[in-house]
């Protein structure tokens, strides 16, 4: 091979350079580009060509910065705006172009594989069907441009990736759910002893690539011809974004008075615990669009179930009313993590807490044959949700709308039942949650 090259390149050597320089100069001149004037000066007693670039008259270039590239011919591609960089691209002209340079946070953005979608309330998007104007997210999308029109929702415990601009004028959301209300007890008619109210159920949301909607706990049943039963406590949380613990349910009401001795109500259940994250090493896996999150936290643990309400015993014929049930705790608000360049938010975005149900009504007892027809306790109210996290992570943030983490409201008590002989305790109300957090982070 070197022999090869040396073969090729030794006839170039001494006069025959100066064919070669001007066999240059001229295809440099036909292809307009500049004109050379080919100079001869003495090196070592040999005449040699140089190339003088002096003259550049007839170059293609008016701006500082121009440069000379080539589609069929060369051309001029006039400089680019302040901050711009080249780019290829091969649907141009040129095959180059300016383009805006990216922040090196860009990456954060996702790829925009999911491309520009707008959530109507009425067509398919990603996969995703519509039911009453709600979307619910199966997974982290990665869009380019997004819009949520008005009266439209967006939930899930999912991530939301944007290379371009999210306009919502909708809601999204990933709120706790409500307890719901303890059962009353029925009334009894004559004698003997009535059943107690329902329990309060409570409900959450399952993780996605995020966490999901803690559960609260559910009420206690309301007691029968006894106590009533305790509530659920609430869900602890293991990487809690603060500190916020769960909230106690409301104990429930003790039975008619003139029973010895009398019937209690059930104890509510206790708030969950937050272990908190002292170190934010989960942030990057929060954040990358290449890797899923599934322990990101909430503000706190869930709220306690109340407990249901006493109900009667006695002995000899008496009606006899059962406890009514304790309230369902609410459940904490999830995280709502939203990662894009820009954010323009005139509708919602919210990770509120549920509200704790409230306690049942005692039995009522008043046509017994006997002497001691007393009414059930009321059912105690379910603690109120602890709000989440709402994290928005985005070169521009612009909020004229509603961005949320508001506490659940407290469960109310169960009134106590009524009876000809007593009427039982009402329960007790509990507590509503602690509001969670917003966090916006300009990149």
């Amino acid at each position: 091979m070197d022999e090869e090259i040396y073969i090729k390149i030794k006839p170039f050597i001494q006069k025959d350079m100066e064919s070669f320089f001007n066999d240059a100069q001229n295809t440099l001149n036909n292809k307009g580009l500049f004109k050379t004037q080919t100079v001869f000066h003495q090196h070592n007693g040999v005449d040699g060509p140089q190339v003088n670039f002096s003259d550049l008259s007839n170059m293609p270039l008016t701006t500082l910065g121009d440069l000379i590239t080539f589609s069929n011919k060369p051309v001029r591609l006039p400089v680019g705006t302040d901050g711009q960089i080249l780019s290829a691209n091969s649907t141009e002209t040129t095959g180059l172009e300016w383009i805006n340079a990216g922040r090196g946070t860009d990456f954060l953005f996702g790829n925009g594989s999911d491309g520009t979608v707008t959530f109507n309330g009425s067509s398919t998007i990603l996969g995703m069907v519509p039911v009453a104007n709600v979307y619910t997210l199966t997974r982290d999308i990665f869009c380019i441009n997004i819009t949520i029109n008005s009266s439209v929702f967006l939930t899930g415990p999912y991530r939301v990736f944007y290379t371009g601009t999210l306009t919502n004028a909708g809601t999204i959301s990933n709120n706790g759910v409500s307890g719901g209300a303890g059962g009353a007890a029925p009334t009894q008619v004559g004698d003997g002893s009535g059943s107690g109210g329902s329990a309060g159920t409570a409900s959450g949301v399952s993780n996605g690539t995020i966490k999901g909607a803690l559960t609260g706990g559910a009420g206690g049943e309301g007691g029968t011809a006894g106590n009533g039963n305790n509530g659920t406590n609430g869900t602890n949380e293991t990487y809690g974004g603060i500190s916020n613990s769960g909230i106690a349910g409301g104990a429930g009401g003790a039975g008619g008075a003139v029973i010895n001795p009398p019937t209690t109500g059930g104890t509510g259940g206790t708030g969950g615990t937050t272990t908190i994250i002292t170190k934010w090493s989960s942030v990057p896996i929060i954040v990358s669009p290449y890797v899923g999150a599934n322990f990101f936290g909430v503000s706190g643990s869930s709220a306690g179930g109340g407990g249901g309400g006493g109900g009667n015993h006695a002995t000899g014929p008496s009606a006899l009313g059962g406890g009514g049930g304790g309230g369902g705790g609410g459940g904490t608000g999830g995280p709502v993590v939203l990662i894009g360049k820009t954010t323009i938010n005139t509708g919602t975005i919210s990770s509120n807490g549920g509200d704790g149900g409230t306690g049942g009504k005692g039995g009522d007892a008043n046509s017994g044959s006997g002497s001691r027809n007393v009414g059930g306790g009321g059912g105690g109210g379910g603690g109120g949700g602890n709000g989440g996290v709402v994290c928005i992570i985005t070169q521009s943030h612009t909020n004229s709308g509603t961005e949320s983490v508001s506490a659940g409201a407290a469960g109310g008590q169960g009134l106590g039942g009524t009876g000809s002989a007593g009427s039982g305790q009402g329960g007790f109300s509990a507590q509503p949650g602690n509001a969670g957090v917003v966090v916006i982070l300009l990149v």
